[in-house]
């Protein structure tokens, strides 16, 4: 399947009124809030291949269990979002611009220890 990138000004305007973020990843739509850069691209396909891997729901889903989890201990929304291991294994490889064409499914798991530190 073909990964479509989406740069509308109406879905943009959602975006930047619904949260603060400049990209959002729904399998197979990336919507950008402007134009990414090779990170933000990257950073995105890491997305994809986390949400084919876990189907889409099992994504959103497997999010939130992680999300709850460390936001009980840390009572700090942007240290749930950062601490999740789904995020962690992208914020730690986006830099690296193969990465997402070589990685091991279910690579995020390896970004569980830990989850309640920094």
């Amino acid at each position: 399947m073909k990964i479509k990138v989406i740069e509308s000004g109406f879905l943009r305007f959602l975006i930047k009124w619904i949260m603060r973020t400049d990209a959002i990843t729904v399998f197979p739509f990336i919507v950008f809030r402007k134009k990414p850069s090779y990170q933000q691209k990257n950073a995105e396909m890491i997305r994809l291949h986390q949400q084919k891997e876990l189907w889409v729901v099992g994504y959103f889903i497997t999010y939130m269990f992680y999300w709850v989890k460390c936001f009980v201990h840390t009572r700090s929304i942007q240290r749930s979002h950062r601490n999740n291991p789904l995020t962690r294994e992208v914020n730690f490889n986006k830099g690296k611009f193969i990465y997402h064409m070589r990685r091991k499914r279910f690579g995020w798991t390896r970004y569980r220890r830990d989850p309640y530190r920094s």
